[in-house]
Order: structure tokens, then C-alpha cells, then sequence
């Protein structure tokens, strides 16, 4: 969903992108949208964490959604997965990324790890609100600022013991869709040690203010290449934007003060794809997904 205070003027058209930062998109192929001949599954999950807006940290439990790639034994300890971890947008729930449209990123999924485009990985939906409900703009913005804390204290713990995943950074990579891309940006600031990929969709990174990315590029860029230069941790971007995405500018105006910091920001950690013809919806989200997957667990 898209926060009522942006306008048309934030609609950009291909002429005006800069094609020397970035690459297009490649359409998710039709067939990919029927279900594979190797299927794999979604299961519900709870765990418990805490209301990190709230000064007494009320304790809550909370849902998440884990798909599980075809072939997925729990009991084969010796085979381990990628993680994929994927936060919604504004007005999200954790069930929406894979029950939109008849669980098409469920076949997409299917079908591009039948086809190896990517390792048999598991994918897991996540909430940022503590109610797995829609929340006022202003709730969910204080929801993402924190989210970094249960991510790290109690729901990557929690994937990582129950499932059979590698355990390390470098096998994982956490994604999200306009607040969710906020969210991701977040995640590059708080959470390097434990993630190395990250696909932001649609939306800046806040490390300044609310909608820096847009606002002060250049501010966001510097403190971005600040936090990068200070880990000594590897890492790869890949941020992705529709030419007629509602909010276009957020992430297009950070990600050409990116560009020019290449001492820090260049085409060994750092990509900028674009769909033509691109809006703020889920449809751009599969695409991306699609895409972006590609660039980090082949």
C-alpha cells in the first residue's frame, strides 16, 4: 500500500533513469505461474518475542510463514538451505506474500528452483506488527524502526533451531516491499553481522529521517557507505524500483548518491534493477523477487 502522503509527481518515466547505475528486470516467464512438477510447501509457524516499541516490553507471540523448497527433510540434518527472509509492505500481514494471486510466488518458487535459477531455499514471511494486523501509518513506522531487535533476539534464532538452515550470514538474505524495504534498509544498518544479501523494493533507507533516501540522498548515502566501511563484512544490494512506481524517488534518488561512492558502493556489492512499466504492487514484488533472487542464491 502506498502512504496517501505521496503524489503523482514522484512517477518517473524511463528517459529520465540513468542507465549507466542500473539494469531492467527480465519478466517472470508465464509458465512460471503454474504449479511446478516439484512442489514445495508453506507452513504456519508462532514464537515468541516482545512489543520492542513498548518500554516494558510486553512479551507476544507472534506468526510467521516458512516455505519449504521440494525434497525439504527435517530429520536430513546434512543438507542445509539459504534463507530468504521477506518483510510486507504497509497494511501487510505475514500471509499476504504467498497467498497473493492463487500463491503465485509459491509456483515462481517452485519452479525456479525445478529449473535451477536458484538454490533450493527456504523462504520465510514475516510481520513487523505485533498483531499480524493493518496498523495507522505512524504504528507501523515504529514498528519497522525496532524490528531489527526481534529479528536478531528472537526470530532468526528461532528459523535457525527449527529448521535446517547453515546458520551463517553469507547463506542469508532478507528482502521487503515499501515499509518492508524501509525495513530491509534497517536490517543493512542493524544487522550486517548476521545478513549478507539484501533486496529492498520500493522503498529508502530512514538511516536520517523519515524518507531520506528521497530527502537527503546524499546524507543517506554517506552514512550507508559509513556503516559499510566500519563492519569490514562483506555485502551484496540489490534494489529494486518500477519506472512507474508512486514512489519512484525514494529509492532512485538514494541510489544515484550511492553510485557515486565507488570506493564503497560498486558492481561487485551493489545493483540497481528497474521493471519497466513497474507500480507499487505485488505484481512488481514477484517480479523482483524473481529477479533479485537470481543475483544472490544461484
Amino acid at each position: 500500500m502506498i502512504n496517501n502522503d505521496q503524489n503523482q509527481s514522484d512517477i518517473k518515466t524511463t528517459s529520465e533513469i540513468t542507465s549507466a547505475t542500473m539494469e531492467y528486470t527480465n519478466a517472470v516467464p508465464n509458465n512460471y505461474f503454474n504449479k511446478a512438477n516439484r512442489q514445495g510447501r508453506v507452513e504456519r509457524i508462532e514464537y515468541q518475542t516482545y512489543d520492542y516499541t513498548q518500554n516494558n516490553r510486553e512479551e507476544i507471540t507472534k506468526p510467521a510463514y516458512v516455505y519449504l523448497p521440494y525434497g525439504y527433510n527435517e530429520n536430513d540434518k546434512d543438507t542445509r538451505y539459504n534463507v530468504f527472509f521477506f518483510m510486507h509492505g504497509w497494511t501487510g500481514t505475514a500471509e499476504g506474500y504467498f497467498n497473493y494471486d492463487n500463491n503465485a510466488i509459491v509456483n515462481v518458487l517452485d519452479n525456479m528452483i525445478q529449473d535451477n535459477l536458484i538454490a533450493p531455499t527456504i523462504v520465510v514471511s514475516l510481520t513487523f506488527d505485533a498483531e499480524n494486523q493493518s496498523q495507522n501509518f505512524g504504528r507501523s513506522t515504529d514498528e519497522i524502526a525496532v524490528y531489527n531487535q526481534e529479528f536478531r533476539n528472537e526470530l532468526l534464532p528461532f528459523i535457525d533451531e527449527n529448521y535446517n538452515t547453515y546458520g551463517t550470514r553469507e547463506h542469508r538474505a532478507f528482502g521487503g516491499f515499501s515499509l518492508g524495504a524501509v525495513t530491509t534498509w534497517y536490517q543493512f544498518q542493524y544487522n550486517l553481522d548476521l545478513i549478507k544479501y539484501f533486496i529492498p523494493m520500493s522503498g529508502d533507507s530512514w538511516i536520517v529521517q523519515t524518507y531520506g533516501g528521497r530527502e537527503k540522498p546524499e546524507e543517506t548515502a554517506n552514512r550507508l557507505k559509513q556503516i559499510a566501511d566500519n563492519s569490514n563484512y562483506d555485502f551484496y544490494i540489490c534494489q529494486t524500483n518500477g519506472t512507474n512506481d508512486a514512489v519512484f524517488s525514494q529509492p532512485d534518488n538514494q541510489m544515484k548518491a550511492m553510485f557515486k561512492l565507488t570506493d564503497t558502493f560498486n558492481s561487485s556489492n551493489l545493483i540497481y534493477l528497474m521493471r519497466e512499466g513497474g507500480y507499487h504492487d505485488m505484481d512488481s514484488v514477484i517480479e523482483c523477487t524473481y529477479n533479485g533472487l537470481q543475483r544472490i542464491l544461484k
